[in-house]
């Protein structure tokens, strides 16, 4: 979603989204650059070219691409002629500063457009976050030269608001090779790892790092899909089995696939009416999965056992199985928790409601 011009002005007001100028002879002016929504930026006067001598470009071996260019400045009122296809690779004046929760794209001016000029080569996309000077890449399309001066307003930013906040905010991630350059330099693809390329010279990134907190980010999304799919299985009026934070991440799948039909087994009984039963497995299972003194495989045996229970819970009498099977996994149940000193003093009473209800 792009955000207005109100949103803009709220943005700058909060200090969340910046843009300053570095002369003072040419200030951001929020009230003459914020558009209905997007803001006008204008040309710095900071450019580079690269050699004409250059015969061609190996994209995995750039090497310094320093070596390649040459950079000069533009003094106030000085133009610059751009022949018919050449490129120039410049910057924009202002400095920026994008919010948390937008990214930002970069677009033409329709009457730049009209003239053939185009100001980025599929460049203008900015990251959450991004700090710094914004590249621009001016082709003159046209087949006749185009003559054109620092500081007009060249294109526009758009601001688009995230659905949610990054992960891992572009500050924080190790490819960030752009963030707070205050003179938009060359291409930094010498150091793209995605490319395979190798540089001694590059510092550890710590993609394993990236790596841990996506993980546990998707291991907290399966949790929460797990919430929300037992509460839509357990009517209101009973306490939902739910899973503490502090357990979030630590059952495995074969843990929470058996948590979901001990929910729907107690669903199903109460509404058979079976409430004293339905309960005590209801407390039991949250008592089990939340209780961080229990190791992982010891709650799964259990888990295991109770969505047993409750599957022959809801069977008609006739068809469970025998009372000594039923006896058998509260006799397991009940020495497991004592064996290991969680939930030992409070299993007595469930054990008994569930031993009555089978005719223990």
């Amino acid at each position: 979603m792009r955000l207005s011009d109100k949103d803009i002005h709220k943005y700058l007001e909060s200090g969340e989204f910046v843009a300053v100028g570095t002369n003072p002879k040419y200030p951001f002016d929020s009230i003459k650059q914020v558009q209905p929504c997007s803001i006008d930026l204008r040309l710095d006067n900071k450019f580079f070219k690269f050699r004409e001598d250059i015969n061609d470009f190996d994209l995995k071996y750039l090497g310094n691409i320093q070596e390649y260019i040459y950079v000069f400045e533009v003094a106030d009122g000085e133009k610059i002629t751009l022949q018919p296809h050449e490129i120039l690779f410049g910057q924009i004046y202002e400095q920026l500063r994008i919010p948390s929760d937008c990214s930002g794209m970069i677009e033409g001016r329709s009457r730049f457009a009209r003239l053939g000029l185009s100001i980025h080569a599929t460049g203008g996309f900015i990251n959450p976050e991004f700090e710094g000077a914004m590249p621009l890449q001016i082709i003159n399309n046209n087949n006749i030269p185009i003559i054109i001066y620092p500081y007009i307003t060249v294109c526009q930013l758009l601001l688009i608001r995230l659905t949610t906040k990054p992960l891992i905010p572009y500050p924080m991630r190790s490819d960030n090779p752009y963030h707070k350059e205050i003179r938009a330099g060359h291409s930094n693809l010498h150091k793209d790892v995605a490319l395979g390329i190798t540089d001694e010279n590059l510092p550890n990134l710590n993609i394993e790092i990236e790596r841990r907190l996506v993980s546990k980010y998707l291991k907290q999304m399966e949790m929460a899909e797990l919430q929300k799919h037992l509460s839509s299985h357990i009517p209101k009026k009973v306490t939902n089995i739910r899973i503490d934070n502090s357990q979030i991440g630590l059952l495995n799948t074969g843990t929470i696939e058996k948590t979901k039909k001990i929910t729907a087994n107690v669903n199903s009984l109460n509404k058979k009416g079976d409430k004293e039963i339905a309960k005590s497995l209801e407390e039991l299972t949250n008592a089990v999965i939340n209780c961080s003194s229990l190791k992982e495989e010891i709650k799964h045996e259990i888990i295991e056992q109770l969505e047993e229970i409750s599957k022959q819970a809801t069977l008609k009498e006739d068809r469970r199985s025998n009372k000594s099977t039923i006896k058998a996994i509260l006799k397991s149940i009940s020495e497991t928790l004592s064996a290991t000193g969680g939930l030992a003093e409070i299993w007595t009473a469930w054990g008994k409601d569930i031993a009555s209800f089978f005719g223990l």
